[in-house]
């Protein structure tokens, strides 16, 4: 995708000094990104290996009328897209499921003792996967119900295209669902800052309740997929992994933010198309650097020590609870969302 829009900028001949705006403007951008996702996390790495786990499996149901009145058309990109991403979690999170039980061991009596080993240690990726899945699908509904008919079919033409295709994936090429799975779980701890989640959930929909819950179990999790990455496959394999897998991780990311387009051209707002490519653009460097930023950590064995994740998760949870009065702390209590 950099490529080809590099591209496009150099055949668009608007030059000053001898140099191509536009080419220069995109390259501003991957710099910003870079600068804005990178630098403020280096302080913070470590090359340990890290103690985990670190999350809680929580009872967690959804408030189907609350979900009802509150749902709005998808008439701005940012609507669009996180919409899309969540038509997107259902079948990438049986994609993780499945990996979680395969990376265990290679026969299946093996890997009966190595989940209940698993089970035993309280690693809550698989557990808590499952819940994402079962939340967005949920919501999901409710959501393309209150579309109108157009809309509706092009969401459920998007749940199909990533069913089909996550089910190849798992199908014909499992190693690499496994590189996809690791450096994408990896990334949503890197990829924003706990501040600019908040800031981008600002407001009280369901929609922003989800994502704030779900983007937290992620935060708590993200290592288990990469702890359990390295231990299946060992330095050598699992760097090949990691590198092969880039570009296709890319495309699958770029392919939500394509989606989220084609939808805001379908809400009509015409007053949102400017913004919306705009948007579409900076997500598609920010796709890019995210996913060589996390896929470099996993290569490395590096990620952030555990004073500053355990900062970021306490940060995350006051900032949850002054937002909702909903506690994320571990309870026999059903969150309710």
């Amino acid at each position: 995708a950099t490529m080809l829009i590099l591209l496009l900028c150099w055949s668009i001949d608007l030059q000053v000094g001898g140099i191509n705006l536009l080419v220069a403007c995109y390259a501003a951008m991957a710099l910003y990104v870079a600068h804005k996702m990178v630098f403020g996390r280096l302080p913070y790495l470590t090359w340990e290996r890290p103690e985990l786990p670190i999350g809680h499996v929580r009872k967690v149901k959804l408030d189907k009328e609350r979900a009802r009145r509150g749902m709005l058309p998808l008439s701005t990109y940012g609507k669009a897209y996180w919409t899309v991403l969540s038509v997107f979690i259902v079948p990438y999170e049986s994609m993780v499921i499945y990996i979680d039980t395969l990376v265990t061991k290679q026969n299946a009596e093996d890997s009966k003792v190595a989940m209940k080993e698993k089970r035993s240690k309280g690693y809550v990726l698989s557990p808590q996967e499952r819940t994402h899945s079962r939340i967005h699908s949920e919501f999901n509904k409710e959501m393309v119900a209150a579309q109108h008919p157009l809309m509706r079919f092009f969401l459920a033409a998007v749940f199909y295209f990533y069913h089909y295709n996550t089910l190849v994936l798992k199908t014909l090429v499992p190693t690499l669902v496994n590189g996809i799975v690791t450096v994408f779980e990896n990334g949503f701890y890197y990829e924003r800052t706990v501040e600019e989640i908040f800031e981008e959930f600002s407001d009280d929909t369901t929609l922003s309740r989800i994502y704030l819950w779900h983007l937290y179990e992620e935060l708590e999790h993200h290592q288990e997929s990469v702890q359990l990455f390295h231990d299946y496959y060992g330095p050598l394999l699992g760097s090949l992994i990691t590198v092969s897998i880039v570009p296709l991780l890319q495309f699958l990311l770029h392919t939500i933010n394509v989606f989220a387009l084609l939808a805001t051209f379908l809400s009509l707002n015409v007053a949102a198309y400017p913004t919306a490519v705009t948007s579409f653009l900076y997500d598609l460097v920010q796709n890019e650097v995210m996913t060589i930023w996390s896929s470099s950590l996993v290569l490395a064995k590096a990620s952030s020590d555990k004073k500053k994740i355990a900062a970021d998760l306490a940060n995350y949870r006051l900032r949850f609870s002054q937002k909702y009065g909903i506690s994320l702390e571990p309870s026999k209590e059903f969150l309710v969302l």
